[in-house]
Order: C-alpha cells, then structure tokens, then sequence
C-alpha cells in the first residue's frame, strides 16, 4: 500500500522513475497501480532492438493508440518520409501531438535498462522537458538512464523509487 501511494504522486509528476536490480517487483508493482487507475495507461516493454529511433517511435505511438485509438501522428508521418528527419523534430512533432490530443495518459516504459541508444536518451529528455500537463512518463529500469535526474528531482519533476524503497519494511515482513 505504502508503495502503492507513493506512486499515486505520478500524477502531480511528470515523470515516475522505478529503478532497482532485478527481482525487486519493479513491473509487479506498476502493474498493481495501473490496475487502480481510471486514467489510461499505454505500456511498451523495451528490448534492445528498440534503441533504433524509427522502431522506438513506432511502438511508441502503437502503445499511445492503445489508450487512444484516434491519437493522429504527425510523428508517425516523419517516421515514412524517404530521408528520416532529425531526433529533435520527431520528438517535436510527438510532443505536438500529445499537446493535441485531450486524452490524460500514463506512459510507462519497462526494461528501459535493454536500450542503449543515445538518441532514444535524448529524445525522452526532450520529451519531458516539454510533456503536456495531462501526459506523465513512468520509467522501469535495473539502472539510472543518463538523465538530468538531480536537475528534474529539484525541479519537482521526479517521483523516485529505488530498491531501498521495494525492500519490506519490518511490519510487512
């Protein structure tokens, strides 16, 4: 319950970051909560494939329009042009349609840890430095991506639970 509650702060945050070594119920946990929620939840399990900007994208917006089936991608559009515009116009164009479309959504990205791609790192930073109001990321990963995380902590952006916050407290255990 305790972490339960600590994860209902996603919603005043823009962004959810659950980071401990495996085994610790990182995804049990966000499952458990998305299970609570009456605001939509899109889910993308990561694997080292995805790290490609083109795939990335495209899961992506395929985990949005779960949650919202007419969610339109200009995004989407740039992923099909003959020559792949730039990470920072895609992202662009991705926050543009989430600032369009009315739908609240929780984002959440499991297994983060698998990538390693500095494109898909610069293009989440982007992304929360300009997420509408209404769209919250959540981040589950075995480690820290290479994020400004203190920056986001002191900007009140970051909910934050690591391992030492899975661990049973002495009353649950």
């Amino acid at each position: 319950t305790r972490l339960l509650n600590r994860l209902n702060c996603v919603a005043e945050k823009r962004v959810a970051l659950i980071s401990a070594p495996a085994g610790f119920g990182k995804t049990t946990l966000a499952t458990q909560w998305i299970q609570q929620q009456r605001t939509p939840c899109a889910w993308l399990t990561l694997d080292k494939n995805e790290g490609d900007l083109t795939r990335f994208f495209t899961y992506l917006i395929a985990a949005i329009r779960e949650c919202d089936p007419s969610f339109a991608s200009r995004a989407e559009q740039l992923l099909t042009a003959p020559i792949l515009p730039q990470p920072e116009d895609l992202t662009d164009a991705l926050i543009t349609d989430l600032e369009l479309s009315a739908v609240p959504l929780f984002l959440f990205l499991d297994d983060f840890h698998t990538l390693n791609s500095v494109a898909v790192d610069k293009t989440l930073i982007r992304l929360v430095h300009n997420l509408p109001r209404h769209i919250h990321l959540a981040v589950i990963c075995r480690s820290d991506p290479p994020w400004p995380i203190s920056s986001w902590v002191v900007r009140g952006w970051l909910t934050e639970i690591r391992a030492k916050d899975l661990q049973f407290s002495p009353e649950e255990a």
